[in-house]
This record gives C-alpha cells, sequence and structure tokens, in this order.
C-alpha cells in the first residue's frame, strides 16, 4: 500500500474537501477498510497513521532532535512532544 499521506492526499483530491470510503484507494478497503467503518473514526485513524509516518520519517532525517524536528514540521516543541505521546512515537521508532 501507498504511503499513508499519499493516500490522505489522493482521497482529497478525488473527493474534494469531504473524504468517504468511495474516495479510498481499493488497497485501502482491502486492508479491511469498510463502508460500515467510514465516519470521522477511520479517517482519524488515517490522519493519525499518516501524521505519525510524517513525525517519525522528520525525526529520523533530523537524529531525534525535537528543536529542529518540530521547526521542520513547522509546529512548536510542546505540540511535538504531546503528539509524540498520544501517537505512541518511542525513539524504538526513529533510532535504528
Amino acid at each position: 500500500m501507498r504511503e499513508p499521506q499519499n493516500v490522505v492526499d489522493r482521497a482529497l483530491i478525488m473527493s474534494g474537501d469531504r473524504v468517504t470510503v468511495r474516495g479510498l484507494p481499493e488497497e485501502v478497503l482491502a486492508d479491511g477498510a469498510t463502508a460500515d467503518r467510514s465516519g470521522p473514526s477511520a479517517l482519524k485513524e488515517l490522519r493519525d497513521n499518516a501524521e505519525r509516518d510524517l513525525i517519525i520519517a522528520a525525526l529520523k532525517r533530523n537524529h531525534g532532535k525535537i528543536s529542529q524536528t518540530s521547526a521542520e514540521l513547522g509546529v512548536g516543541r510542546t505540540y511535538l512532544h504531546r503528539r509524540l505521546a498520544v501517537l505512541k512515537i518511542g525513539k524504538k521508532d526513529f533510532f535504528t
């Protein structure tokens, strides 16, 4: 499957400003998303997965440095720390 950010971007382009299950690619639907799983919780999960991948990639590029990563992403350090906790991102995810 494509990277989650690409999936979200494509779904937004195809669906306009509102993403529905019909706007999701077939490979996402094959991975378990169904019409019964539409709505805010499915979108939140997709968004969280995309955000998690984006943050981990930025942390890897910045060698785990929060200040540099937050600057690259255009968010505050405290916000980034909160998102790390909420998305359960630990050092094992970006230090390899």
